[in-house]
């Protein structure tokens, strides 16, 4: 099953960095936006908690069916009944074809002078997948 997410780019100037963190861990909220997460807790947490949807009995295994940059398409997969669910993880832009997450990193890199060398060694030092390729990077640097 897959979900239609689209997005429209913003220029650069339209992002500020908000520097406020929140007081309390009481400050729950529906999530949104960009996550940094660990992929080994989300499929613990996927695994205890989940159950198939289609045989309302199987558990659920969380797979990486394809990596583009920074980009992860994953999938559930029931242990009992192999059905899989679709799990995006980046919005797409349908008719051009580019993930958001791929776009922003570029943008971020851009906006504090910044090189894809640079962004490489951030990714490394988070555990991140490594960034677009070259030809790639550069596509999103100079659109």
């Amino acid at each position: 099953e897959e979900v239609d997410a689209t997005v429209e780019v913003d220029d650069a100037s339209d992002y500020e960095v908000d520097s406020e963190e929140s007081d309390s861990e009481d400050d729950a909220e529906l999530c949104s936006g960009n996550r940094i997460i660990d992929m080994s807790c989300l499929q613990s947490l996927v695994s205890a908690a989940a159950l198939c949807s289609s045989c309302k009995n199987g558990r659920l295994t969380l797979l990486e069916t394809q990596r583009f940059g920074l980009m992860s398409a994953c999938g559930l997969m029931c242990d009992k009944c192999g059905v899989e669910t679709s799990l995006p993880m980046s919005r797409k832009q349908p008719a051009l074809k580019w993930y958001d997450i791929n776009r922003k990193s570029v943008l971020a890199m851009r906006l504090i002078g910044r090189s894809r060398e640079a962004l490489k060694k951030v990714c490394a030092a988070l555990d991140l997948p490594p960034p677009l390729a070259k030809k790639s990077f550069d596509f999103h640097r100079c659109a």
